[in-house]
């Protein structure tokens, strides 16, 4: 009886997110993408636990100031200026296994730790604590994140890379779909929310090790030997001089400054300003993460056939729309605009 829940349940997994592409199937190194697979699960579950709309309720319940709240959702790009120097670092790490295991046991308990702050410093004082501390644990996630890249990339064959993205990003998904609902409700419904956020990030630590096994189990590729070491200066330099790069950076840079002017208020000005409930916010992400399903196997196959920049286009034109959605929202109009937003 088991064993036919179990066999069906595989075809139902293979069906529903495979689309049974045999070539996903049945190319050799199926075991580390299935761990993979796991590995962004947990680590979803364990970013919608303490991601930016917990994380800012659990500022404003310490009376922290907006200025400072309106940083939280920009605390990684802050925390990203530091990756210019990853490269760097990452040619002296000889194991990048072992370099993911240590550093994401260190910032996750170190997010986790951040919810815990004001029951040892119960004042506003607590505020700055908790951002320097988010700030490290930010930072430490950029240099792991440059880790995990290199070893997905040795690791996954370019053949069948953006088809497998799309498999990982969409079981991720699941816990887009669910997780949210769960927790918006347990917070809205609990008598002390702060108390029910501290519950939150905590159960958030145990999905922490389920994420730290996933990577565990995952073989690492030999490090290919660095014929030319990078030179601490080489770090500045050699961005400079790729025009190309250049441009693209001035475009990004642009787009993302003028972007969180506005967005760093996004999750404060729904709490605070519109009244909505985390229930409301997170049933509205929901039917966004359902459009991402259907989305994701067209996107990766589109990928993997030209390439990303008519997508870049598309994304950018998207962000466009969402920032003049959010323009026109007010307290009258508040619950259809921020499901279109």
């Amino acid at each position: 009886m088991l064993d036919k829940i179990k066999n069906s349940s595989l075809k139902i997994y293979i069906a529903l997110f495979y689309r049974n592409d045999t070539k996903l199937l049945t190319m050799p190194g199926k075991k580390d993408r299935d761990w993979f697979i796991i590995q962004a699960l947990v680590g979803t579950v364990f970013a919608l636990f303490t991601g930016a709309t917990y994380l800012t309720g659990l500022f404003n319940k310490v009376h922290a100031p907006e200025i400072l709240i309106a940083y939280l959702p920009i605390v990684g790009s802050i925390a990203g200026v530091i990756t210019i120097f990853a490269g760097y670092a990452m040619q002296h790490i000889k194991s990048r296994k072992k370099f993911i295991l240590i550093t994401n046991t260190i910032l996750k308990t170190l997010i986790v730790l951040i919810a815990w702050v004001p029951l040892i410093f119960p004042n506003q004082n607590a505020s700055y604590i908790m951002i320097v501390m988010a700030l490290v644990a930010y930072a430490l996630n950029n240099f792991m994140a440059i880790a995990i890249n290199s070893w997905f990339v040795d690791l996954i064959d370019t053949k069948i890379r953006g088809q497998y993205m799309s498999v990982r990003n969409m079981v991720a998904l699941v816990a887009n779909l669910i997780v949210p609902l769960i927790v918006s409700a347990f917070i809205d419904t609990s008598s002390d929310q702060y108390l029910a956020i501290l519950i939150v990030f905590t159960l958030g630590w145990i999905v922490m090790w389920a994420e730290t096994y996933s990577f565990y189990k995952i073989n690492e590729p030999p490090l290919k030997p660095v014929k030319n070491k990078i030179k601490l200066k080489d770090v500045f330099i050699v961005p400079i001089k790729d025009k190309e790069f250049m441009r693209f950076m001035v475009l990004v840079a642009t787009f993302y400054f003028i972007w969180y002017i506005a967005m760093s208020y996004g999750t404060l000005y729904q709490l605070n300003y519109l009244g909505l409930s985390y229930t409301f916010i997170s049933v509205a992400s929901v039917l966004n993460v359902i459009l991402q399903f259907v989305w994701y196997p067209i996107v990766g196959k589109v990928v993997d056939k030209y390439n990303t920049n008519l997508l870049l286009i598309i994304c950018f034109m998207f962000y466009f729309v969402d920032s003049l959605i959010w323009s026109f929202t007010n307290i009258s109009s508040r619950y259809i605009m921020i499901i279109l937003v």
